[in-house]
C-alpha cells in the first residue's frame, strides 16, 4: 500500500479504509467496490486481509475476486508478494484461486520456493500454477526454474517427488 499511497484517489483511499475495517459488512462492501472498479492499488491489501481476516465470508469474497483476475500486471504484484504468506493456513486455497484466474505469471521461482517448503496439498496447487504459466515465462526464467527444481528433487519423497517430476517435464 505504501508504494501507491501518493498515486491513489480519494475514493480508492476510502475503499482501502473500508477494507481494513473491523466491520465485516464494510469489508465486503469494499471488496465489491474493488471488483466493480478494479485497481492494482488494492492487491497487496487484499492479500493481507485474506490471510488475516477472521471472517470466512471476507476470505471467500477475496478468493472469488482473485479467481476472476485477468490482468497480468496484477499477476506480477501477486507473484512478488506471495512468499510473504508461505506459512499461512489458507495458502492452498489462495493458490487454487491463482491458477483458476486467467493471469499468467512471468516468474515461477516464488511458487517453486513455496513448493520446496510446502506439503503435498501445496505441491498440487503449485503444479497447477506452473501448468498455467509455464508456456508464458521467458526462457531464462524457465531454465532457472528447472535448475532449481532439479537441484531439490532428490530431497522429496513420495507424492511430492512425483509432482516435482511433473513440474520438471512442464519446464523442459
Amino acid at each position: 500500500m505504501e508504494d501507491n499511497k501518493s498515486k491513489i484517489t480519494k475514493e480508492q483511499k476510502e475503499i482501502l479504509l473500508g477494507l481494513f475495517s473491523t466491520n465485516e459488512v464494510a469489508v465486503l462492501e469494499s471488496i465489491e467496490k474493488i471488483r466493480d472498479k478494479g485497481g492494482d492499488y488494492s492487491i497487496k491489501p487484499l492479500l493481507e486481509i485474506y490471510f488475516s481476516t477472521p471472517y470466512t465470508a471476507v476470505r471467500n469474497s477475496i478468493y472469488e475476486l482473485i479467481c476472476d483476475l485477468k490482468d497480468n500486471k496484477i499477476a506480477d504484484i501477486l507473484e512478488q508478494n506471495i512468499e510473504t504468506y508461505k506459512d499461512k493456513e489458507h495458502l492452498p486455497k489462495f493458490l487454487s484461486a491463482l491458477w483458476q484466474s486467467a493471469a499468467k505469471f512471468s516468474s515461477l521461482m516464488p511458487f517453486l520456493r513455496i513448493f520446496d517448503n510446502g506439503d503435498d496439498l501445496i505441491a498440487v496447487e503449485i503444479l497447477s500454477v506452473v501448468e498455467q504459466s509455464a508456456g508464458s515465462i521467458p526462457d531464462a526464467e524457465r531454465e532457472e526454474s528447472l535448475k532449481f527444481i532439479k537441484s531439490k528433487v532428490s530431497d522429496y519423497k513420495g507424492f511430492k517427488k512425483i509432482i516435482a517430476g511433473e513440474i520438471m517435464e512442464l519446464l523442459k
